[in-house]
């Protein structure tokens, strides 16, 4: 897609990258952005739906039915903290280029001080999970080409 913003073109890929967890237990996802400007500043802002075995995700190991709307950004936190991975569920970065040059940008911390997270789905009989997570960010005024990684 591309987004002109400011004089400047932005090609923006968003692409899952969950590179973390284990093998088996994610099962897929999709995103779906908006870009606005606010005072000046270029925000994305950013839906990010997953799915995940049941037990194994952000939900946590006793996820049930009654999760269903529930917040589970305390749960994730845990998750993450006790394997001592924050990227566990997911790596977030950026690159884009300025002047010609390529440059890289982490977004986990941003990500992690922003977002909020609850289950929408469980099937029990299934054994899946599925959470819904919101989270937004300033993107790089200067940016002529944008890539996001998820």
């Amino acid at each position: 897609m591309v987004f002109l913003v400011k004089g400047y073109i932005l090609a923006c890929l968003l692409c899952l990258n969950i590179v973390k967890s284990k093998d088996g237990v994610f099962y897929g996802g999709s995103i779906s952005y908006k870009l606005e400007e606010i005072a000046g500043k270029k925000i994305a802002h950013i839906e990010l739906i997953t799915g995940w075995k049941l037990g194994e995700g952000p939900c946590g190991a006793n996820c049930s039915k009654r999760d269903v709307n529930k917040v589970v950004n305390a749960r994730r936190s845990q998750n993450e903290q006790s394997t001592g991975i924050q990227t566990y569920f997911g790596n977030f970065s950026t690159d884009y280029v300025v002047n010609k040059t390529t440059k890289e940008r982490d977004l986990n911390t941003i990500v992690h001080s922003n977002y909020t997270e609850w289950v929408i789905a469980v099937s029990e009989q299934a054994m899946w999970e599925q959470e819904f997570m919101k989270f937004s960010f300033e993107m790089p005024d200067a940016a002529e080409d944008i890539k996001y990684e998820f």
